[in-house]
């Protein structure tokens, strides 16, 4: 297990994060044992009912009692508190290094931050991810989640895969300038910079704390990456600015509305003949990931997820003008280790964990 800046974690931390590790992806591979012990109650509910259970409030009255579903939901929950508040969870682990990571925040320069911007009421009264006080308020706001998500996703090299794969489908283009919307701590941005070298690349979040440790990274890996602490959906760059607008697992976290306002201003930003790229996770094929999709917002305090999985994300791009609006499937994990983190989907569609991510993309006409 790699933490701070690949750092290696050694000691009583290792451990530790090796066994929270090891019970996610045990989790992870209960979504197959649950699977089949719905399948065995949906066969007495349909001979009860005279048919199979459809809509997800019938799946739930199938199998929300069994005692592997509320393991199951329990061990999603509980494993998240302990690796964000055990006493060597993320916290703990990065409070351990506070001073060190202050005094190397504090070292930056360039950064361009807005200490008067709003955060909106929906981002404001959202603890994200079982997240006290959301992740805007403490300056290492951006390493706990940086580690944290490198444990959620089962490593590095799945969180790295995830960006990989979404840089190696973005479209192709003599791309001048680039901007990231809601770039968060900057993973996504920094493959940007790499697949456009020539281009000035630009990357905006709400959270300060974010934008501190994106910048820091980008530092010390030697890109020029400018970021700002802007709302995505009211940038303040000119009109017609920019050659490619992108952004990353941000419109799950958002009402309908903020993404429609997010769409329209990348709309705005783009140059005629420029492109927008919505990266995110993949369509839900069935009713059974609808419910558990609606299980996981409730338990993750994630409250706009479920309107999101079952919302049309092409229909901001058409209503916002843009042209040639497609849908592609990206292998998220292909570069990563699939098995470790229970994605490798089986036929059953409804068995597939993870892995096949979604790229929306759409053209400002010319």
């Amino acid at each position: 297990m790699l933490g701070l800046n690949d750092r290696p974690v050694t000691g009583t931390d290792r451990a530790y994060l090796d066994f929270y590790l090891g019970l996610r992806i045990g989790w992870a591979k209960l979504h197959h044992p649950l699977l089949d012990v719905f399948d065995a109650r949906a066969r007495d509910w349909e001979a009860e009912h005279g048919r199979a259970p459809e809509e997800t409030h019938e799946i739930g009255e199938v199998v929300e009692d069994a005692a592997l579903f509320r393991y199951f939901m329990y061990l999603q929950r509980h494993t998240q508190l302990l690796m964000k508040y055990g006493p060597h969870g993320t916290h703990a682990y990065i409070e351990s290094h506070r001073a060190e990571l202050e005094e190397r925040i504090a070292g930056i320069a360039g950064l361009e931050l807005d200490p008067a911007l709003e955060m909106p009421d929906y981002y404001a009264d959202t603890d994200y991810h079982l997240e006290k006080g959301g992740y805007w308020r403490d300056d290492l706001d951006g390493p706990v989640y940086d580690f944290g998500t490198r444990i959620h996703f089962a490593g590095l090299e799945n969180v790295g895969s995830i960006h990989r794969a979404k840089t190696e489908a973005l479209p192709a283009g003599d791309h001048r300038r680039v901007i990231d919307l809601g770039c968060g701590t900057g993973d996504g941005t920094f493959g940007l910079a790499e697949r456009f070298p020539e281009a000035e690349v630009i990357g905006v979040d709400l959270a300060a704390p974010f934008l501190k440790w994106a910048h820091l990274k980008a530092q010390e890996r030697g890109l020029a990456i400018r970021f700002l602490q802007k709302d995505a959906a009211d940038t303040g760059f000119d009109d017609a600015s920019f050659d490619l607008v992108t952004s990353t697992m941000i419109f799950h976290e958002m009402p309908a509305e903020h993404i429609a306002a997010i769409v329209r201003e990348s709309y705005r930003l783009l140059a005629p003949g420029g492109q927008f790229a919505i990266y995110t996770a993949g369509e839900l094929p069935t009713n059974y990931g609808l419910f558990m999709m609606d299980w996981h917002a409730k338990i993750n305090n994630e409250p706009f997820m479920s309107d999101f999985f079952r919302a049309d994300l092409e229909k901001p791009l058409l209503d916002a003008g843009y042209t040639e609006v497609t849908t592609a499937t990206v292998d998220a994990f292909k570069h990563g280790d699939k098995k470790a983190y229970g994605s490798a989907a089986p036929p059953d569609p409804r068995r597939a964990r993870a892995g096949g991510w979604r790229l929306v993309t759409g053209r400002k006409p010319a």
